[in-house]
């Protein structure tokens, strides 16, 4: 598994979270515990900063030590807009967390079915990095 010291790009600490830039096109992101709503909207303006002016970009997720996440990251995941440059990747969840996360991506892509879907779920890191691949080739 990649650790942040694999790459020396830039890097950012929210709370327990870390972020950082690990391609040109590609940030990654390591989830800590619980994620607040403070937490979650600080670490997407991070990364909407980070790629200003990319017409796209990956973000890569580790979710293996997400201990869940509260009432207002939840409410502000449902209310962040779609953004058709931006493909998350995660990986590392449990059971539990992807049978929840499936279930919020199936109802956002049934309220919302024109946005794009930009998002996977995999379950390794070598898995995400491939399909970051995968669709880099599918736009080129």
């Amino acid at each position: 598994m990649s650790t942040e010291k694999a790459f020396p790009g830039r890097r950012w600490q929210i709370g327990a979270h870390a972020l950082w830039e690990a391609a040109p096109d590609a940030v990654r992101l390591n989830l800590v515990g619980v994620v607040d709503g403070d937490e979650l909207k600080k670490i997407v303006q991070t990364e909407y900063a980070w790629a200003h002016g990319k017409p796209k970009w990956f973000v890569v997720a580790d979710l293996s030590r997400l201990g869940g996440s509260t009432p207002s990251s939840r409410a502000y995941m449902a209310e962040i807009p779609s953004n058709s440059a931006s493909i998350s990747i995660t990986f590392g969840m449990g059971f539990t967390t992807r049978i929840l996360v499936d279930m919020m991506m199936r109802a956002r892509r049934h309220l919302k079915p024109n946005e794009p879907d930009n998002f996977a779920m995999v379950a390794t890191e070598a898995d995400a990095w491939a399909e970051v691949e995968r669709r880099r080739q599918l736009r080129a």
